[in-house]
């Protein structure tokens, strides 16, 4: 009896032996292999790789992707050539730059040779990174109040300035030319009766000149989104009137400075729209050589 009580000992201990080398035939064996599968196994309760948020993921552009999507709006065009009476030719000129690291160029936004339904005079500083395009028809308008009589007389041109990594914004620069200084302080526009752009600024916005017994008083005007939106509404069958108001009197645009504004402002629209467009379908553009 004994002996087999001791045998049965012996049997009991040699099992315990098998399981244990075999890691199967107990709790704390079930709980390793729990551990392990959860270890291999991601977590519910964590954002796998593809749930993300995009925002992390997405494609951010350079300053030369920003600057190379700008230039295929428009083609840099020989002027001259452009212009010429006897044989025009739609010829692409980069432009000049000089010792100040400013370039200038003429561009042609419809890109339809031989001609070029919306053109621009562009200037482009390289230090300040940032380019004006102008409506030679509403700078030409300028340079003719400004010699059509011995004071001259106001006008009003446009400008879209053009920063690099940053969209298009409008500028109108009026200038009131005289005798005798009006002290500028307020630009105001009238679309059919009804005020649509009313400015005004203080003395240190205005820039003075005077030389030859003429004064010259002007400002830089950047339109914001109502103001442009009033613009969109000018057209020439319209009666639109532009005035100067300073601290002594007032004086208004001519017809011939209205006309050639009411035909410059649609031109200049379309030019921020194009670059607008362009630039959107980019998207965001993040580099050190954006300016600032």
């Amino acid at each position: 009896m004994y002996q087999s009580k001791k045998a049965m000992i012996r049997f009991l201990a040699a099992k315990s032996f098998v399981c244990f080398m075999l890691a199967g035939c107990g709790p704390s064996s079930q709980a390793d292999n729990q551990a392990s599968t959860e270890r291999e196994q991601p977590r519910t309760n964590q954002p796998s790789a593809t749930s993300l948020p995009s925002a992390l993921t997405q494609r951010v552009a350079t300053a030369k992707q920003w600057m190379q999507t700008v230039e295929r709006v428009f083609d840099k065009v020989n002027v001259n050539r452009l212009r010429d009476r006897k044989s025009p030719a739609y010829i692409e000129d980069p432009g000049k730059s000089d010792e100040n690291g400013v370039t200038k160029f003429f561009a042609c936004f419809d890109k339809a040779p031989p001609k070029c339904e919306l053109p621009s005079s562009v200037t482009r500083d390289g230090f300040r990174k940032v380019q004006f395009f102008a409506d030679p028809g509403m700078d030409l308008s300028d340079s003719e109040a400004k010699y059509a009589s011995k004071t001259g007389k106001p006008s009003v041109r446009g400008y879209v300035s053009l920063r690099d990594c940053h969209p298009p914004i409008i500028v109108l620069h009026p200038t009131f030319r005289a005798a005798h200084w009006m002290f500028v302080e307020q630009f105001s526009i009238m679309l059919n009766g009804a005020i649509v752009i009313d400015r005004k600024f203080d003395s240190s916005q205005v820039d003075r000149n005077n030389s030859h017994n003429e004064v010259s008083e002007s400002i830089h005007i950047v339109l914001n989104e109502q103001e442009v939106n009033a613009l969109r509404k000018i057209v020439p069958a319209q009666q639109v009137l532009i005035r100067l108001t300073g601290q002594k009197g007032y004086v208004g645009v001519d017809q011939d400075g209205i006309r050639e504004f009411v035909q410059g402002v649609p031109r200049l629209l379309r030019m921020q729209d194009a670059l607008e467009h362009a630039i959107k379908e980019l998207g965001p553009v993040k580099d050190t050589a954006c300016a600032v």
